[in-house]
């Protein structure tokens, strides 16, 4: 908790796409709490160049703000159906 890291992920898509980042803590726990909470952060993300021809997306979260527990993280095409997570423990 409070560590800043970058997510760097390779991606099929093209160049200038759009893409949805979102790290949220687990649904099932955040239900406990009161409407309008939220522990986590989204942004929306463009496509850029990669290496040897394949595409990436990169992010940096910052957790100070996160409460400790599994979160997803995860980055969906905003023109395309297509979806992929991680599961990200964050402890103190």
């Amino acid at each position: 908790m409070g560590d800043v890291f970058t997510v760097n992920a390779t991606t099929h898509l093209s160049t200038g796409e759009q893409v949805l980042f979102q790290v949220f803590q687990q649904p099932h726990h955040a239900m406990k709490n009161s409407p309008g909470w939220f522990s986590g952060d989204v942004q929306n993300l463009t496509v850029i160049p990669g290496q040897n021809g394949i595409n990436a997306t990169s992010f940096t979260v910052n957790t100070q703000s996160f409460y400790t527990d599994l979160n997803y993280v995860t980055e969906s095409a905003i023109s395309e159906n297509t979806t992929d997570f991680i599961k990200l423990n964050i402890t103190e």
